[in-house]
């Protein structure tokens, strides 16, 4: 509670398990402490004006703010205002809703979809990879998104492809990460895919196995986490997000992104299945896999090469038998 000069009065256990403050620390001093800047500079005259005019924005109604915590950093809150008398006195009585997690499931829940919908209309994995990672990097908060591939001559993981939330802010970083090459545990995709699971550094800038620390560290890049993608049970490659802040590990969106990587293998293996039927749909002659045609009768009317040597295979067994 506060009083008409948006002193506080009261502060309950939960508002400080919310805000981060002992009841000591903010009983005395003005709600405004609560708000981000511009919000808690305008809040005094919002107040002076309602008790002058009578005119009430916040009064009676469930609104989202914005609120902030002892350590500066900021939440979404679910804010309703009473006003009542108390010993004759003028009282304003906040009930308030962090809607922290809410808002995170939401995100979590939109970015999903959305993921779903980009592999189902993609048509190429650079497509597709751009899109997801823009997704992912967009709807949660990171700066930074990268698929990494496997190579087949070199055995290493290279760069396939990289998304950033600001153009021209990260360019060394990209840079480097395009010219790496990564071993088996080497880096935190290399880690991804020596153990075939999702991985979280809290602080890459300070992880002894990331080769890109000082790069990350001037660009401000901090936490960060990669998931592997499978394609008919073998690593494919590896996704990898970055953020500006140090993060601890977040086990719910990591289990969500082991899905998205369950997605975009599936993806692949749409590609594939695409790829061998426009193979089987090219003439005969081109065609790298056995084609023949055969009369009702049983006559071979065409056979291309690749045919003609499985007919050939076919008959030695039959001559044999025969003998």
């Amino acid at each position: 509670t506060a009083d008409e000069s948006g002193t506080i009065e009261t502060f309950n256990p939960t508002a400080e398990r919310m805000f981060w403050f002992q009841a000591s620390e903010v009983i005395g001093r003005n709600l405004s402490m609560l708000m981000p800047a511009p919000e808690s500079e305008h809040h005094p005259e919002y107040l002076a004006r309602y008790l002058k005019t009578g005119e009430a924005h916040i009064l009676g109604t469930r609104r989202e703010v914005i609120a902030q915590r002892r350590d500066k950093t900021t939440f979404p809150l679910s804010l309703a205002v009473t006003e009542a008398q108390l010993s004759g006195r003028q009282v304003f009585i906040a009930l308030v809703r962090d809607l922290t997690e809410e808002k995170v499931i939401n995100q979590r829940l939109t970015a999903q979809y959305a993921i779903v919908q980009t592999l189902a209309e993609s048509k190429s994995i650079s497509q597709a990879s751009q899109d997801v990672l823009r997704t992912v990097c967009q709807n949660l908060g990171w700066q930074v998104g990268a698929l990494w591939q496997l190579s087949p001559e070199t055995t290493e993981l290279q760069c396939l492809e990289i998304w950033c939330d600001s153009p021209g802010q990260f360019d060394e970083f990209i840079s480097i990460t395009k010219q790496t090459t990564l071993a088996k545990n080497h880096g935190l995709p290399g880690r991804v895919w020596e153990s075939g699971q999702a991985a979280w550094i809290t602080d890459v800038v300070r992880d002894q196995n990331f080769p890109r620390a000082s790069v990350a560290a001037k660009e401000h890049l901090h936490a960060a986490f990669a998931l592997p993608i499978f394609l008919g049970g073998s690593i494919y490659g590896v996704m990898e997000f970055f953020s500006y802040h140090i993060q601890e590990p977040d086990t719910a969106l990591l289990h969500q992104m082991h899905a998205v990587g369950n997605q975009f293998g599936q993806f692949l293996e749409r590609l594939q299945a695409q790829d061998a039927l426009a193979s089987l749909a090219k003439f005969p002659e081109e065609n790298p896999y056995p084609v023949i045609r055969v009369s009702r009768n049983g006559k071979v009317l065409y056979q291309n090469e690749p045919g003609q040597s499985l007919l050939t295979d076919l008959e030695q067994p039959i001559n044999q038998a025969s003998q």
